[in-house]
């Protein structure tokens, strides 16, 4: 076991080995042939190294949709989808250079004839610091709790995608212990927002109540699509990436990945952040803000 966590929190029955690698491999690691190896690196230089030095290992390497070219095609799969042109060796891997480097990585595992290449889509569930799915629920929890609206982007149709953190780790630890090897997108059945919405809504007593809002009306209150400050996550109004949260579930479920209901998913997120999260994107204060604004722009156009 190697990485950069406390030896103390290392598993019952494993050695951890520390491993800075921007340094040279340690002499203890170098000495030991893994059964398999899990890489979430996306530094290209880093998977060479270890691929390298453990060519006879099983790989499995940790990815992720980024590495895509093209999401303007609804149902899209690693067969069908064009990857980006691979990165060099950045001494820096940024959010512009991430699916890049994430290629180059992927192109290095290639050299190993028994790996498995896993795609993750937007990872949900406890611990989801990025607030991308993190928000709907809390989101919903706040407005049933004071009674008012909360915005949801039109069109209700548009499709939204996750998979949860647990559910993605299980299928590694089974991937490890079976002989499937392919590149696969590691994503859920995806659903329509609107559905998405009123699954969420089962949760609270009383029920949230969705402000459906367009795109620009949105965009003239200043609120971003999918991350960042004042951003309403899991909404991606361009219609060039129409497929970014509609990917082939079937390949990654045939080979083995179990997910779970939205709803536990969604409550288990809920407990977990109101204990531990940070809040992030759009505040419920400045979303009520806007709320009002757009409450007040229709009552002045159903005047004129």
């Amino acid at each position: 076991m190697c990485g950069s966590r406390d030896k103390r929190h290392a598993p019952e029955g494993t050695r951890f080995i520390r491993w800075d690698r921007e340094d040279p491999m340690p002499e203890e690691l170098a000495t030991i042939s893994p059964d398999v190896v899990v890489d979430v690196s996306s530094k290209p230089g880093h998977v060479r190294e270890a691929v390298g030095a453990f060519p006879d290992s099983r790989w499995i390497y940790l990815s992720a949709i980024s590495t895509y070219a093209d999401f303007s095609t609804l149902g899209g799969s690693p067969a069908n989808t064009p990857l980006l042109k691979p990165a060099g060796n950045p001494d820096e891997v940024v959010m512009e250079n991430y699916g890049a480097c994430k290629v180059a990585c992927e192109n290095a595992v290639a050299e190993i004839s028994d790996r498995v290449i896993i795609r993750p889509g937007l990872i949900s569930g406890p611990g989801d610091q990025s607030n991308r799915f993190t928000h709907w629920p809390t989101r919903l929890a706040q407005a049933s709790a004071d009674r008012k609206p909360y915005l949801a982007p039109t069109p209700p149709t548009d499709l939204v995608q996750w998979v949860d953190v647990r559910d993605l780790a299980k299928w590694i630890i089974d991937l490890a212990q079976n002989s499937v090897t392919g590149t696969f997108d590691a994503v859920g059945q995806a659903a329509e927002r609107g559905e998405f919405l009123v699954a969420l809504t089962q949760l609270f007593d009383p029920a949230p109540e969705p402000l459906w809002v367009g795109p620009e009306d949105l965009a003239e209150n200043e609120i971003r699509p999918w991350a960042g400050p004042r951003s309403l996550p899991m909404w991606i109004p361009d219609q060039s990436m129409v497929g970014m949260m509609a990917r082939d579930h079937e390949p990654a479920a045939e080979a083995g990945l179990k997910t779970r209901s939205l709803r536990e998913t969604a409550k288990d997120t809920l407990d977990w952040y109101l204990n531990h999260g940070t809040p992030l994107g759009l505040s419920r204060e400045d979303e009520l803000v806007v709320v009002e604004n757009v409450f007040a722009a229709r009552e002045l156009a159903s005047h004129q």
